[in-house]
């Protein structure tokens, strides 16, 4: 793939999550203003119902729709699910930690042939990279990263491959996810270094090295590494799948903007139920036929 369709595969993916954000937000707040216009009705139906059945006193009236009514049409701006889903499915700023490597002198790590000081280096990484941004390095992944020297080398390594400037201040939630990402690609890189430099150093190790070198290379291009071109491959690729992610974030925080509608609906009418048992509790009745229609009525009104 070139690099000009991953630029459009990015752009593509940057308009696909406009969309869902868009969508999501219309279907929320659609489904928000229908339960609004629901409750509303159902709480003038019963009133009205009440109002042929009862002798109701104005104040008791008026009481009745301030409860009911007051929560529904004065409810703020920023108080509805669609704002608070709109400022949720926003790119949230994320946890942010201090860059390790900002003001760190540049140094070349040196090999190890040691197995010793191999395995304590191994020990020092592992507990470098866990500390400054969270990663879990497996045994294997320390075994390699242990065969060099600087830690803060093979840290500034692992930001270039991810794309990121090793001296930027602060890095977020998204750019430690690069880092988890790139973190296979990237000491599967250094271990064909490894091997190499095993190679020159056992010259009876070369032959059996560059024989199997290009079955590797080979494995790790169908993963989407190359060794060539990777500073420039993963962020890209990085890139389409934290929006690919994004998307599928945006379409959860939606399912659950709509369940707490209906939630908030259910809970709506459960109150109206109880204030319009208050409003009737204490006044008369037209008649046995007109309590009997009205009692009926709410019944069904309310339990569908």
């Amino acid at each position: 793939m070139t690099s000009f369709h991953r630029r459009v595969n990015q752009v593509r993916a940057h308009l696909r999550l406009g969309r869902t954000r868009r969508r999501t937000l219309r279907r929320v707040a659609s489904a928000e203003a229908a339960s609004r216009r629901a409750a509303a009705v159902l709480v003038l139906r019963d009133l009205g119902d009440a109002l042929m059945a009862h002798r109701l006193r104005v104040r008791a009236v008026r009481e009745y729709l301030d409860e009911t009514l007051g929560p529904v049409l004065r409810r703020r701006k920023g108080e509805s699910v669609a704002a608070k889903l709109a400022a949720d499915i926003a790119e949230p700023p994320g946890e942010e930690q201090e860059n390790p490597l900002r003001g760190a002198r540049e140094a070349a790590a040196y090999f190890i042939t040691s197995p010793r000081l191999r395995l304590l280096q191994g020990h020092i990484v592992r507990a470098a990279f866990a500390n400054w941004y969270g990663l879990e390095v497996s045994d294997a992944q320390a075994a390699v990263l242990g065969c060099y020297s600087d830690t803060a080398w093979l840290a500034r390594g692992l930001m270039k491959c991810a794309g990121l400037p090793v001296d930027e201040r602060r890095l977020g939630a998204d750019e430690r996810k690069r880092l988890e990402v790139v973190l296979e690609p990237y000491v599967c890189g250094l271990d064909l270094r490894r091997r190499h430099l095993e190679g020159l150093t056992h010259p009876g190790r070369a032959i059996l090295a560059t024989l199997s070198q290009r079955r590797r290379v080979g494995r790790l291009k169908r993963r989407g590494f190359s060794p060539e071109d990777i500073r420039i491959l993963y962020p890209e690729t990085l890139d389409e799948e934290t929006l690919r992610i994004r998307c599928e974030k945006v379409e959860t925080l939606g399912d659950d903007a709509l369940r707490s509608v209906r939630n908030r609906e259910t809970a709506l009418r459960f109150e109206n139920y109880l204030h319009l048992q208050t409003l009737v509790l204490t006044a008369p009745s037209r008649g046995p036929k007109r309590l009997g229609r009205f009692m009926a009525a709410v019944e069904q009104r309310h339990a569908a």
